[in-house]
């Protein structure tokens, strides 16, 4: 179930005297204005770094670790620093990764997730929507920030950009053990390999060297059972 206004503050609130068992956000919220305003969600404001993919001369970018001749993300990305009272210009058909202003730290028993707020998607900025913040996470949120309007729009540091609802977990307490924990700037992350995909590429390339083979055995024109008795 998703906590009330009331009961957001009342655990912002148990995050200054008890870290482990409260909701910690740094700078914290105005939490009598969290309390009244009826929303049940605490808004969080843009931080003042920014993550974009570089356009590059290659023609793809390539997201697992491979020889291939596509972009790697180490060297796609590219970080800018924006000082408050400065813009950020998000142009249209662009995607920025940007951050909060906020640290936050949630206990094993609290979850949530980020949405946006109607007021940028009126203007065409996309937010990323049910972005999931697991049990026990700390650090600075990761914001997808997209611009589908048709003008630029001028983002600022320091403006309220997403909000964020909390909800129970059920169950025996589990803190996340994410690698995104813990970090102030956006980040790409990494597309995890696991044996099932393995298996599957394996099995691909495996296919497509099997076809090649037989390729090979009938490109005289002669069938495969049949020897070919052409005279040269």
């Amino acid at each position: 179930m998703t906590f009330s206004s009331k009961e957001i503050s009342k655990h912002i609130c148990a995050g200054s005297s008890d870290a482990r068992n409260g909701v910690v956000i740094i700078p914290p919220p105005d939490v009598k204005a969290v309390e009244t305003s009826g929303e049940s969600a605490v808004s969080l404001r843009l931080g003042r770094w920014f993550a974009s993919i570089k356009q590059t001369s290659v023609t793809e970018l390539d997201v697992l670790p491979s020889d291939s001749e596509g972009a790697s993300e180490t060297t796609s990305s590219k970080y800018h620093f924006v000082p408050f009272g400065h813009p950020f210009v998000i142009h249209p058909g662009r995607f920025v990764l940007g951050s909060t202003l906020e640290w936050i730290k949630l206990p094993a028993t609290i979850s949530g997730y980020v949405a946006g707020k109607s007021t940028w998607g009126r203007r065409g900025i996309i937010i990323e929507t049910a972005a999931g913040v697991h049990p026990g996470f700390s650090g600075c949120l990761t914001l997808e920030i997209a611009n589908l309007g048709e003008i630029p729009v001028k983002l600022r540091p320091g403006m309220e950009i997403c909000q964020l609802f909390l909800h129970a977990v059920s169950g025996e307490d589990a803190a996340s053990q994410t690698k995104l924990a813990g970090l102030r700037r956006p980040t790409l992350g990494k597309v995890k390999t696991d044996h099932i995909l393995k298996k599957l590429s394996y099995g691909a390339t495996l296919e497509s060297s099997l076809k090649k083979g037989s390729g090979s055995a009938t490109s005289s024109g002669a069938s495969p059972s049949e020897p070919n008795t052409s005279k040269k």
